[in-house]
């Protein structure tokens, strides 16, 4: 059963106040509230039968955990990549050209993040689907009143839907600790009902990580031209010298 002590456990900011995360809240604490769900989670509890039963709820909520986890580090790469970038915009050699071209690349900088976002949030909006649909495949969860509307309200995959964690990470925050607090009445299950069903999540997981490091990839790419902008414009250096 889910302990509610754990939703009041926020763990200290997991990098160091930079020119980054002076401008928003740090996206990295919704990873460092899944660890500690994680924690309190790993190993699904079970009760005593002749044959082993899991809670399925339980055993959601800390896969779901492991899935979210699998994209901590793109979010982590994404913020050094920005960081790095932003941190070049305070020298003295990049103003040159005046204040304008600087306020024009941190605009540009925030679009290209806010775009990374929307893709971040694309990848577990996928994963959340699969997850739903192999669940309701379950026969004890198809005979339950379990729905799509009580699916939404604890999925933690789905604390990411509408959201962008570059834009509004306290939101997805607060949305995964009102997902901890709700109980969905998922059944009982039978151990090798997980076990199947842990397949499913280990492709989930693979497939999160995949769509992540592309979006995060892409993210690099532009942060990259941006940065020989910042050379070649701002910083009124030749183009070929880039």
């Amino acid at each position: 059963m889910r302990a509610y002590n754990r939703l009041l456990i926020f763990t200290a900011l997991i990098a160091s106040v930079n020119v980054a995360f002076a401008q928003r809240d740090d996206p990295l604490q919704v990873f460092s509230q899944l660890k500690q769900l994680e924690q309190s989670q790993a190993k699904p509890q079970q009760r005593r039968s002749r044959t082993i039963l899991i809670d399925l709820e339980d055993f959601v909520d800390s896969n779901q955990a492991e899935a979210l986890l699998a994209g901590e580090r793109s979010i982590q790469i994404s913020i050094q990549n920005e960081t790095s970038l932003l941190n070049q915009l305070t020298r003295n050699d990049v103003k040159v050209s005046g204040p304008m071209c600087v306020e024009f690349i941190n605009e540009n900088i925030a679009m290209h993040m806010k775009l990374a976002g929307v893709a971040y949030t694309n990848c577990l909006n996928i994963a959340d689907e699969r997850v739903f649909s192999e669940l309701a495949k379950i026969p004890t969860v198809q005979s339950s009143t379990f729905t799509r509307e009580k699916y939404n309200d604890l999925s933690l995959l789905g604390s990411f839907r509408g959201g962008n964690i570059f834009i509004d990470p306290v939101t997805i925050r607060n949305k995964l600790s009102s997902r901890l607090r709700t109980r969905s009445n998922l059944p009982i299950v039978q151990a090798d009902t997980t076990t199947n069903l842990k397949t499913v999540f280990d492709e989930v997981i693979s497939n999160i990580r995949t769509c992540m490091t592309h979006a995060q990839t892409q993210l690099a790419g532009n942060l990259d031209f941006t940065r020989q902008q910042v050379i070649a414009i701002c910083a009124g250096q030749n183009s070929d010298q880039v």
